[in-house]
């Protein structure tokens, strides 16, 4: 009753966030491929969804074995270093 029937009232987001600037910004518009891109915007301070949801459980916010229900086990594989 409280969450309207949505089933999503206290849930909390796990998302990706990045700060676009002008090197993210032109590789989008030349339309680099994706591991490409995603390797450049590692390297300018993206913060995973990986990243955000251990943060979560180590905060006690989230328990651990909610991780898989999360993200995808592509999300879940360790992130290389840019």
């Amino acid at each position: 009753e409280r969450c309207g029937g949505h089933g999503t009232l206290g849930r909390i987001a796990v998302v990706e966030h990045l700060r676009t600037g002008a090197a993210v910004r032109r590789a989008i518009a030349r339309r680099e491929p994706l591991d490409d891109l995603r390797k450049l915007a590692m390297g300018q301070g993206l913060s995973t969804m990986r990243v955000a949801a251990l943060d979560l459980v180590r905060r006690g916010v989230i328990a651990l074995r909610e991780i898989p229900w999360i993200l995808s086990a592509e999300r879940m594989a360790e992130e290389p270093e840019p």
